[in-house]
């Protein structure tokens, strides 16, 4: 069935407040692009972090407009942000906008060309775009995503930080999982995608989709190693229940067979450890450290 744009309801959901590291004009920047996308059904909610939000939560000019709402109260962390804001989703669709960081700013087309990519995947689990970097010097590139596949599953895979999805099927999945402090996103992604794939819109000819303020500092490709370890036990847990949802865990110790070992140099050696190190020092103590505490003692 074809979609009809302009009976399609898009909600697009982002996070407002005093919390939010970036400046009060990279916000209204992108309250005002989101407030004016050329779909005529688009409606944007703020989630405040303040029980009483003030007026100065919105942009002046926008204060008061229908299609603009902003939703307060006390969260006790960002799924609950979010969940809030599915809760005041009116729309079929739901725009749900990653700017807790950093401010993400939609070309005024943006909600369009979403929707006539849900048009063309029925069934999709969520829709994601290439986009634009700004970096701290103001140089702009264009980042080009990777094409989602079934057992693409990194919690580091960058999707972008804008997603469409259609809101019965986040509410089916549901929702966002308060338990989690860091890895909601991850775990939202991992329970759409189990209900159909992650459509890439790939910038080949007509530009981003969006853009991107990129904060201060370089990107480490070994960041995963300095991550907070709470969040890393986050992002374990969630997709080791995604796993048991699709059949696909393997419990520990499960599955294992028992592997005879062999003598070297008048000792058992159950398992040789090498660890390649190029110009990274401050890793070498954690990698030794990791192996040290491995419960087969006799690995070297």
């Amino acid at each position: 069935m074809t979609l009809n744009f302009n009976d399609a309801g898009v909600s697009i959901v982002c996070l407002g407040g005093a919390q939010l590291p970036y400046g009060a004009d990279a916000f209204a920047d992108m309250i005002h692009a989101a407030a004016r996308q050329d779909h005529p059904r688009t409606e944007l909610i703020v989630v405040d972090d303040r029980p009483e939000p003030p007026a100065s939560a919105l942009p002046a000019d926008l204060r008061g407009c229908d299609h603009v709402r902003v939703v307060g109260g006390t969260f006790k962390n960002r799924a609950a942000r979010y969940a809030a804001g599915l809760k005041a989703a009116t729309g079929k669709y739901l725009l749900l906008l990653d700017n807790a960081q950093v401010p993400v700013v939609l070309r005024r087309s943006a909600v369009t060309t979403l929707l006539m990519s849900a048009e063309r995947h029925p069934g999709f689990g969520l829709i994601y775009a290439d986009y634009e970097r700004i970096e701290p010097d103001g140089a702009k590139r264009d980042v080009h995503l990777l094409d989602w596949h079934e057992g693409r599953l990194r919690d580091a895979l960058d999707l972008g930080r804008a997603f469409l999805f259609e809101t019965a099927t986040v509410k089916a999945a549901r929702g966002f999982n308060e338990r989690y402090e860091a890895a909601d996103l991850y775990d939202l992604r991992l329970r759409v995608t189990e209900r159909g794939p992650a459509v890439h819109i790939a910038n080949r000819y007509a530009g981003t989709l969006y853009s991107v303020a990129a904060p201060a500092g370089t990107h480490n490709v070994f960041d995963y190693l300095m991550a907070n370890r709470d969040a890393q036990v986050e992002a374990e847990h969630a997709l080791g229940e995604h796993l048991k949802r699709i059949g696909a865990y393997l419990a520990p110790g499960a599955h294992v067979r028992p592997v005879t070992s062999v003598t070297r140099n008048g000792s058992d050696v159950i398992a040789s450890i090498v660890i390649p190190v190029n110009n990274r020092p401050q890793f070498i103590g954690r990698a030794i450290e990791s192996v040290q505490a491995q419960t087969r003692a006799r690995s070297r």
